[in-house]
């Protein structure tokens, strides 16, 4: 072999081996972006579970401190695994045969027996869950993001008594509401809900009956019975002394729709109805800060804050009002627009 030949095939080996490790990491990082992303799943989306109102609302703020205040309950599924909220549709175990009492403990209904561990623990907690407003006959909503199908519903009310405030789920806490038929597989499940005769406060739990395989889910949503979604509040005046027991979650006081010309005390109010209304999505961050700080200083050429708000108003003609989000009383005395 000639020198010049010689020089040659070492370069090449050389460069075999230099290109080699780089190869195998694009092929590694390639086969990790080609692969199949796990399945979603879904879970009962109206009423909320509790996961899934916290997530609906503050996952876009979720590292707010105001939250300890504003929303205890959430503040503590927050801190103890933030993957609970962002994993809103994964609560469920398998293989359980349809044997779900034998299988979920009492005191651990809410975590599913504490499936993934600790993931979803905390959704046992006992405590002010923020509850919504239900009339006595409502609607059911769970969102099927992976379209599994359901062999049923089987949907319970905790019975009247129970506090979920101070007690964790257990089976002989509830009531057999209803248990549905079958449904194809979609994208939502809905069905009626009949509370007659009931008032309060409760928890309400959903199991699905996934199809695709033995795949249960376990949800619990907190409700205030008899509410009436659609009723309007009136304006408390700040401080009013009210009945513990009524002070739950807070909506703010005014207009229906912010095309009215009220203004909404925080702008998690304005987050809500984006997110349930179309619109430009971009003017979120006009929201942020309270309306009561629009008032400071801003650097030259930028719109006053009210301008962004009655841009954003305009183009939402009609968006619903907010979800009621909330706001805790703690010494007995209710915050302005406490239901």
């Amino acid at each position: 072999m000639s020198v010049r030949a010689h020089h040659r095939s070492l370069t090449l080996a050389l460069t075999a081996a230099l290109v080699a490790p780089f190869a195998l990491v694009a092929a590694v990082a390639a086969g990790t972006v080609t692969a199949a992303p796990a399945a979603a799943h879904g879970s009962v989306t109206d009423p909320p579970t509790r996961n899934h109102g916290c997530l609906e609302r503050w996952g876009d703020d979720h590292l707010n401190p105001e939250m300890a205040q504003l929303d205890p309950m959430c503040w503590g599924a927050w801190q103890h695994d933030p993957a609970a909220m962002w994993n809103w549709n994964g609560l469920y175990r398998e293989n359980v045969g349809g044997n779900h009492e034998a299988v979920i403990p009492n005191g651990q209904l809410c975590s599913g027996g504490r499936t993934q561990s600790p993931r979803y623990d905390y959704m046992d907690t006992p405590g002010e869950w923020v509850a919504k407003s239900v009339p006595q006959q409502f609607h059911l909503t769970l969102t099927d993001q992976a379209q599994h199908g359901a062999d049923y519903l089987r949907i319970y009310v905790s019975k009247a008594g129970f506090d979920p405030t101070t007690e964790a789920l257990g089976w002989d806490d509830l009531d057999l509401v209803q248990e549905t038929g079958s449904y194809p597989a979609q994208g939502t499940y809905e069905t009626d809900v009949d509370l007659s005769g009931r008032s309060g406060r409760a928890v309400l739990y959903t199991i699905w009956q996934a199809s695709h395989l033995d795949q249960p889910y376990y949800l619990c949503s907190d409700i205030t019975i008899g509410g009436g979604a659609e009723a309007e509040p009136e304006d408390t005046p700040e401080g009013t002394p009210m009945d513990r027991g009524r002070c739950g979650a807070c909506r703010p006081p005014g207009p229906a729709t912010p095309t009215s010309g009220g203004k909404y005390r925080h702008g998690r109010y304005l987050r809500q109805i984006l997110s349930h209304s179309p619109g430009p999505r971009n003017l979120l961050q006009a929201s942020r800060r309270p309306a009561t700080e629009h008032t400071a200083a801003r650097p030259s050429g930028r719109p006053p804050r009210e301008d962004v708000l009655s841009t954003v108003r305009s183009a939402l003609p009609t968006a619903p009002r907010p979800v009621v989000a909330p706001r805790m009383c703690e010494t007995g005395r209710c915050p302005r627009g406490c239901l």
